[in-house]
């Protein structure tokens, strides 16, 4: 190749390299790219945190998805209190709660209101006061919401986010206190 030759494929050359770090600056700056590898989250750190309003609560990503830690979904068939299932809340007052929040009380008897409506698979906040002398635990009787679950002393109220089922249909709680069940401490919640 003469001396010539080798001038002329400089500019080429050149461009080929500012195009090529021009692709690399943009792939490190694309949070859509980055987020695919297997160690980063597709749920940014900073919505992570601004969504965790409550101490101890799960967050939810700007997805819409419950998170069990900042880079993976809550589980709600996982065991009550494992890493994988939905965080519940320290002990909260009411101003602690989203505008969204649905509130339950409890005076040992029923549940105030015993039923709600929710939407398939979004994140839904269910707080739990209790208006007695007694602890409650809020528990769903279905398998796939195992993991959804408030425990409580007397007049504490605490919450719990988590993402509703995608199968539309009514999902039974109680009472888990012995004998809370049996005395009518039940309710429905209802997925559309």
């Amino acid at each position: 190749m003469s001396p010539r030759k080798k001038k002329d494929n400089l500019p080429l050359w050149m461009i080929v390299g500012v195009i090529t770090g021009a692709m690399i600056m943009y792939l490190a700056s694309n949070d859509e790219y980055i987020f695919k590898s297997k160690r980063q989250s597709p749920y940014s750190k900073e919505s992570w945190e601004e969504k965790r309003k409550l101490s101890g609560l799960s967050s939810v990503s700007d997805a819409g998805i419950v998170l069990a830690s900042e880079y993976e979904p809550a589980r709600n068939n996982a065991s009550p209190n494992s890493p994988d299932a939905p965080k519940q809340s320290d002990p909260i007052e009411k101003s602690d709660l989203p505008e969204d929040a649905i509130l339950l009380h409890t005076d040992g008897k029923k549940f105030i209101p015993n039923s709600f409506k929710v939407a398939l698979g979004a994140p839904v906040t269910l707080a739990l006061k209790s208006e007695d002398e007694t602890g409650h635990i809020l528990m769903f009787n279905d398998e796939s919401l195992r993991a959804v679950a408030i425990g409580l002393s007397s007049g504490e109220m605490r919450a719990i986010t988590f993402n509703a089922p995608e199968k539309a249909g009514e999902y039974a709680f109680h009472c888990d206190m012995l004998g809370h069940k049996d005395e009518g401490e039940t309710g429905t919640m209802i997925v559309e």
